[in-house]
Order: structure tokens, then C-alpha cells, then sequence
């Protein structure tokens, strides 16, 4: 007899549930692009530079949250662990407005490989490979980016682009120096 109203009870829930379910309005559709935006904007860029010291000199140095603030361009906070896993805020002044987001370190190699994702105003991926050369390091940095949401236009995406090229290349200027003085 238990069992039998135990299935009735159940029935009943059940049965609620999707009275209930039924009567809720469903989600609104997401926002379309406004005539002027496009949503699904995304850039990869490719830089290098020569650095005269061994991969485990510039691999120490980039690696160190000591350093972001010498040569990283976004500003660095709430640094979590480190290596694999490690994970940090960050935030940029563009046009005026501030974007932030957040890091995690997802691939790690000593003196070979760092990549992190990260996400928030923007979202992607940084890559930085640490190659062996006859005269030291070749640093490549290899960053893919996108828009979030569709509330960005074509020309503000190129300007964001445009800014972050000369800032990759400012960032590997200044992590030249720095290491090569070491």
C-alpha cells in the first residue's frame, strides 16, 4: 500500500512541476546587433623578438608575477598561485573606458610554453613560446581575441586590435631590456 501512494505522491509532483513549468514565461531571445554592429568579431596576432639570454632566463622572468608590472600592459591584480592553474584579474583603460576580465594559466611548460584564457570585456587566448636559438631566446607571442556580445562595431573592434598590436610590441621591447640587462 505504501509503494501504491508513494507512486500517486511522485505522480503528483510530477504532474505540479510541469503545471508549473508550463505557466512560466520562457527566456527572451538574445539581443541582435544593432544595423551598425557586428557580433562574432575576433583577431589573431603573431609577434617575436630575439632576446640575447637562455630560454630559462626569459621564461623566469615573463613567468614572475614580481615582474607584470614592468612589461605587461593591462594591469595585473589578485594573482592566485602559479604555474598551471594560476589565476589573475585584469584591467585596461581604452577610449576612456575601463575592461577587465580574468586570466587562468592553461598550458605551462618550464622555459618552453605559457598560455593563459581569458575572459570578460574580451575573451581569448595569450601564447607564449620560448624557442631555443644560437644567440639566445626567440620569443614568440601569439594572442587570439573576440568581442563579447553584440554591442561591439566593426571600427571600435579594429581600433581595439590596432591598440593591442602596438602594446604586444611595446611589452616584447620591454622584456627584451629587461632580460638582456639581467
Amino acid at each position: 500500500m505504501k509503494a501504491k501512494g508513494f507512486r500517486y505522491g511522485m505522480l503528483l509532483a510530477v504532474g505540479l512541476g510541469a503545471l508549473l513549468l508550463s505557466a512560466c514565461s520562457p527566456p527572451p531571445p538574445a539581443p541582435s546587433p544593432a544595423p551598425n554592429r557586428v557580433a562574432g568579431l575576433s583577431d589573431i596576432s603573431i609577434s617575436r623578438v630575439e632576446i640575447a639570454a637562455p630560454p630559462e632566463a626569459v621564461f623566469s622572468y615573463l613567468a614572475d608575477p614580481a615582474h607584470f608590472s614592468e612589461w605587461e600592459w593591462s594591469k595585473i591584480s589578485n594573482v592566485l598561485g602559479q604555474g598551471l592553474g594560476r589565476t589573475n584579474d585584469w584591467s585596461i583603460e581604452f577610449q576612456g573606458k575601463k575592461l577587465s576580465g580574468h586570466s587562468v594559466v592553461v598550458d605551462y611548460i618550464p622555459n618552453q610554453k605559457w598560455s593563459a584564457a581569458w575572459n570578460g570585456d574580451f575573451h581569448g587566448t595569450d601564447t607564449w613560446l620560448f624557442v631555443p636559438t644560437g644567440a639566445g631566446t626567440k620569443l614568440i607571442f601569439i594572442q587570439y581575441g573576440a568581442a563579447v556580445g553584440p554591442d561591439m562595431t566593426q571600427e571600435a573592434w579594429d581600433a581595439v586590435v590596432q591598440e593591442a598590436k602596438k602594446n604586444i610590441e611595446q611589452t616584447l621591447q620591454k622584456i627584451k631590456a629587461a632580460v638582456e640587462k639581467k
